[in-house]
């Protein structure tokens, strides 16, 4: 069970269950230090907390949620270089490669990888790859985006 809630009414009230929360292990550091951040709305304090842990994240990369995930390749993808480029890609494409067949995982998660993944080659200008991308995010997913934009 995730001990923080998705939406906040008070930070205090967020800071003292993280003072009180025994935090064991490197995933529940990086879950706390930078999704409460991102959902009290500070993402300049997520984005500092995400560089400071990057070691962190990359050794639990594929421990992680999705949510924290996507956090960390929307921050490469917006600082626009080639490495960051190929940061975020590097994110994307290897949870895609470790969990894309898995049956137990949501499939709005891969969706969301793969067409974050699509935007990151098209913000690289390799337009080519991301037509691909887009391309298969529609043919797979395609079943999924209308049930959602039904409900």
């Amino acid at each position: 069970m995730d001990p923080l809630p998705k939406k906040v009414s008070h930070p205090r009230a967020i800071s003292n269950r993280l003072r009180r929360a025994n935090l064991p292990n490197p995933r529940s550091i990086l879950r706390w230090k930078i999704i409460l951040h991102l959902r009290l709305g500070d993402e300049d304090l997520a984005e500092q907390s995400y560089y400071s842990n990057k070691e962190l994240f990359d050794k639990h990369r594929h421990e992680l949620p999705v949510e924290l995930l996507l956090f960390g390749a929307e921050t490469h993808i917006a600082q626009g270089t080639p490495e960051d480029h190929e940061r975020a890609e590097d994110i994307l494409r290897g949870w895609m490669i470790k969990f894309g067949e898995s049956e137990k995982v949501d499939i709005r998660d891969k969706s969301r990888i793969q067409l974050l993944l699509a935007r990151n080659y098209q913000r690289a200008r390799q337009f080519d790859i991301a037509r691909a991308e887009f391309t298969t995010v529609l043919n797979i997913y395609k079943d999924q985006m209308i049930k959602e934009s039904m409900e």
